[in-house]
């Protein structure tokens, strides 16, 4: 398996070969907001949710930033969120 910066690489290099390095940023998030809309219509798509991610990939990418500072903003985002306080609305929901 590769890791999270090797995938990204990767992810870049395809979207490299398949649009070319002239796709500008807004063609990401054009393609985030139709992807968006695919999961609006099927919450089930799980090819929907795996391309919501990948656009969002893809707009870093354009944006300038390295598959390292991606990983790491993931790994930064995902530790803010697991530092949250759980809802008083949620935990009163179960």
């Amino acid at each position: 398996m590769k890791s999270v910066p090797e995938f990204i690489t990767a992810h870049r290099d395809i979207s490299l070969r398949i649009h070319g390095r002239q796709r500008p940023e807004h063609a990401a998030v054009h393609e985030l907001q139709s992807r968006l809309r695919t999961v609006q219509e099927d919450p089930s798509s799980l090819y929907g949710w795996v391309d919501i991610i990948l656009a969002g990939i893809e707009g870093g990418v354009r944006s300038g930033a390295t598959a390292y500072a991606l990983a790491q903003a993931l790994i930064n985002r995902q530790n803010e969120l697991a530092a949250k306080k759980v809802s008083p609305v949620l935990q009163g929901a179960s």
